[in-house]
């Protein structure tokens, strides 16, 4: 690898959520993701305790989804996800924002429910909110990064991954706007090339969430 594949490498969360994903691949993406030098692992809570122990001493860090993909779980369910999660070893936690009471103009339950996993964890480990921007309008999209920082979120994250669209420039540069310049954001959906990559971070993104990490840095998984 290139020195600015080694740096770029930094900044990918590499995603392993299929729900058919085995543990042999959760070894493989570990292992990817140590080669490779990417940032972290994303995966499942089913999987949150064999990526910590696969990671074990290693520079990526292993990260947890909560109420992965729909985020329609109760918030104290959140809240217990997001706490054993963490007792597994999650360095990070990246839930999904409750759509149908934000859509619902509900912000209190949308607060609540961040707020309740940020006191679960208590305080221990960075969470993150996937606020699904392609399913929502400009204006909902700003009106969600705010609300998630209120909330006491550390990074805002475009989408699951699951959404209906890939995400776009102009999603990054809405939330960024939103967020300002102290709260992080995960460009996530589709992004699986260097150029869709780049754009993102020139937009504003701190990070990419990708299931493509090596197509992304342009090396072979063979290699």
């Amino acid at each position: 690898m290139t020195k600015n594949q080694s740096d770029f490498a930094k900044k990918i969360e590499y995603a392993l959520l299929r729900p058919e994903a085995t543990a042999a691949d959760v070894d493989t993406v570990c292992s990817q993701a140590v080669r490779l030098g990417c940032y972290g692992v994303v995966v499942n809570p089913v999987h949150i305790k064999l990526a910590t122990w696969l990671l074990k001493n290693e520079k990526p860090l292993p990260i947890c989804t909560v109420s992965y993909p729909t985020g329609a779980t109760l918030p104290r369910v959140k809240a217990f996800e997001a706490k054993e999660a963490v007792k597994l070893g999650a360095r990070e936690i990246s839930m999904v924002l409750d759509l149908a009471a934000f859509l619902a103009d509900d912000h209190k339950t949308v607060t609540q429910s961040i707020q309740g996993v940020i006191t679960a964890t208590k305080g221990e480990v960075p969470v993150k909110v996937v606020v699904e921007a392609g399913l929502l309008s400009p204006e909902q999209v700003v009106s969600a990064g705010k609300l998630c920082v209120e909330a006491g979120a550390k990074y805002v994250v475009t989408s699951s991954g699951y959404g209906r669209e890939r995400v776009m420039v102009s999603q990054v540069r809405q939330l960024r706007k939103a967020v300002g310049p102290d709260v992080g954001i995960i460009a996530c959906g589709g992004i699986r090339g260097y150029k869709d990559a780049m754009a993102m971070i020139e937009a504003g993104a701190d990070r990419i969430g990708s299931s493509a990490a090596p197509a992304i840095l342009g090396v072979s998984t063979a290699s």
